[in-house]
């Protein structure tokens, strides 16, 4: 080992140590202006996103306030755009802290929330600067981090509830299950890396996650072969992904047998060289149908897995949690999911089953009709896609829909474009943009806060995915941009 290598990982871990010593700083913050709201009886307003990183973060957070022996109030929101907040009462609170949300709409905040008390917890590319003392931001992306890669919003508030509470490592596997849900496994092999792999680590320390390296199908241990293929939502397995008879031909096809005896068979069963087989023909199937390569590739790698769990839990694949935890949030399901969070079971684990088996009916139903209707419902730009499916969807399902389309596009689109949105009416003045990247040269993020400052609403995100809401009036403008 040589002294500049050794020199190299030195100077990365005192980085990484500087990093958190700024975070921490202004947890130390945060925990003294909540303790002084709880003390004198202010009335908290909790507002968190509801995609699988934003529940992850908010459980946490009850946890914490619960902890502290708080009173307060949680909502659910789509962003923190102006039509949103004129929908909620904040005259009635003092204290208002945004989980998952808040960093790229700060604007907004100040004009609303100008004599509150204010905490930020979010991990999205901050825009703008904070002009009040009564703003506190806490943002990774401000400390050095890569927030959109190394830290999810969930990880954030875990590490500042486990500054505060001996309790908090207990729900260490919420900060990992809101990383995987915003597909921050991006290390090699689909590992977790930065500030998450630490969370990683220490979760393994405890106990209560492990972590495997091979075929990541959805409960691929304990479901037989042909649901785990079925259940694979990530990567998505085009034809394959929600079909159990499709599945079950496709492995006749490439000479693997479904069955044994009259059961169906289980990964457990198979030989070393069915294994290779099996990884060798799913990776070329799903380039076979248009699928790139780094999304086909995602079907080997790591996997993470809650030990407290029972082996036959659709919550002991961390991945599969993330899943069902974006399906509850979109279905408007919240208080089910913070309850599997914070560790109950009983109707809500049946209500969880129940909606996730609708919200995937409902989306595989959309993605079949955008699908057929590709040329009907496609706006071209110079190197844009962008599906107007104007009342056909809620807006809470453009995200996973343009996720899910990002790899499905026909080729004929596929070869020009470089980001894919889908739009939908948010309500009668205004519309949800959601959009992907398909080339990492683009980042996202900063094109649409950019267009927003030239179009007017607002728009942000992360490099590889985000949003824009706009005036129906403006759509026109935008594609005229894009």
């Amino acid at each position: 080992m040589t002294a500049n290598y050794i020199f190299g990982f030195l100077s990365l871990f005192v980085e990484s140590m500087s990093n958190v010593e700024g975070l921490r700083a202004l947890f130390i913050k945060a925990d003294k202006i909540i303790g002084n709201a709880i003390k004198n009886r202010d009335n908290i307003l909790v507002i968190s996103h509801y995609d699988a990183d934003g529940l992850s973060a908010v459980s946490l957070f009850i946890k914490y306030l619960m902890e502290k022996g708080a009173s307060f109030q949680v909502k659910f929101v789509e962003q923190i755009y102006p039509v949103v907040l004129d929908k909620i009462s904040l005259k009635d609170y003092d204290t208002i802290i945004l989980v998952d949300l808040g960093s790229g709409y700060k604007d907004f905040l100040l004009e609303r929330m100008s004599n509150k008390q204010v905490v930020i917890f979010d991990h999205h590319i901050p825009q703008g600067e904070i002009k009040s003392d009564k703003v506190l931001e806490i943002n990774p992306y401000k400390h050095g981090v890569d927030a959109s890669t190394e830290i999810s919003a969930s990880g954030l508030v875990y590490m500042f509830f486990k500054e505060n509470s001996y309790i908090a490592r207990s729900f260490v596997h919420l900060a990992l299950v809101g990383a995987l849900g915003d597909r921050q496994d991006n290390g090699p092999k689909f590992s977790l890396s930065g500030l998450n792999k630490d969370i990683l680590v220490e979760a393994k320390s405890y106990g209560i996650v492990e972590e495997y390296l091979g075929l990541r199908l959805f409960g691929i241990s304990h479901r037989p072969l042909v649901r785990a293929l079925a259940y694979t939502m990530d990567p998505y397995i085009p034809g394959l992904s929600g079909n159990e008879a499709a599945c079950y031909n496709f492995l006749k096809k490439i000479n693997i047998e479904p069955k044994q005896g009259d059961k169906l068979r289980d990964y457990k069963s198979l030989s070393l060289e069915e294994i290779k087989t099996l990884a060798t023909e799913l990776i070329k199937y799903l380039l076979t149908n248009g699928v790139p390569l780094h999304e086909a590739e995602r079907i080997f790698g790591y996997s993470y897995y809650l030990t407290k769990e029972p082996p036959t839990s659709p919550l002991r694949d961390l991945r599969e949690y993330a899943y069902m935890l974006n399906a509850l949030g979109r279905m408007e399901y919240y208080e089910t999911a913070v309850a599997l969070n914070i560790g109950i079971r009983g109707q809500y684990f049946v209500r969880a089953l129940d909606a996730l088996r609708e919200y995937r009916r409902k989306l595989s139903k959309a993605i079949s009709t955008v699908l057929d209707n590709m040329d009907k419902l496609a706006f071209m730009g110079k190197n844009s896609l962008i599906l107007n499916l104007d009342e056909m969807i809620p807006p809470k399902f453009t995200g996973p829909l343009a996720s899910m389309l990002s790899v499905l596009i026909p080729s004929k689109y596929r070869e020009r474009v470089k980001i894919i949105g889908v739009l939908t009416s948010f309500d009668e003045e205004y519309v949800k943009i959601s959009f992907r990247r398909l080339v990492d040269e683009i980042d996202v993020g900063r094109l649409l806060y950019d267009l927003s400052q030239k179009i007017g609403g607002t728009g942000g995100g992360h490099p590889a995915a985000g949003g824009i809401f706009i005036e129906k009036n403006k759509i026109q403008k935008l594609y005229e941009y894009l």
